[in-house]
C-alpha cells in the first residue's frame, strides 16, 4: 500500500495548524519510547535525519525505528525525502497480522 491516506482513514487526529513546528504522530510499540503526538522544533534536512534526531532523544527505539516506514503529508517517503517545518510526519512501525 503506497498511499497513506488509506491508512490514516481508520483513524482520527487532531492537529494544530497555528504553530509552524513539525507534527510528529507515532504508533503501536512507538508509543512506548515517545508521545503519540508531539512537535519538533529542531530543524533536520530530510527522513534521515529525523531518525538519527529520534535515536538521539531515544536511543532505545533505535531498532524499530530502523524498521518502520515515514509518511510525510499522507505519502509513504523515502529516507532521503526533504522535510519542511511545517511537515506531518507519520511513524509506522511493522506489523504482523494473521
Amino acid at each position: 500500500m503506497n498511499n497513506f491516506k488509506q491508512l490514516k482513514r481508520h483513524a482520527r487526529f487532531t492537529i494544530d495548524h497555528s504553530q509552524h513546528q513539525m507534527k510528529i504522530y507515532t504508533y503501536a510499540i512507538l508509543k512506548d519510547y515517545f508521545d503519540k503526538e508531539f512537535a519538533v522544533d529542531e530543524t533536520v534536512s530530510n527522513v534521515d535525519g529525523l531518525y538519527h534526531f529520534l535515536v538521539q532523544r531515544n536511543p532505545a527505539a533505535k531498532d524499530i525505528l530502523a524498521a518502520c516506514r515515514f509518511a510525510v503529508n499522507d505519502q509513504f517517503v523515502a529516507n532521503d525525502f526533504t522535510l519542511n517545518k511545517e511537515d506531518q510526519v507519520h511513524i509506522i512501525p511493522p506489523s504482523s497480522g494473521g
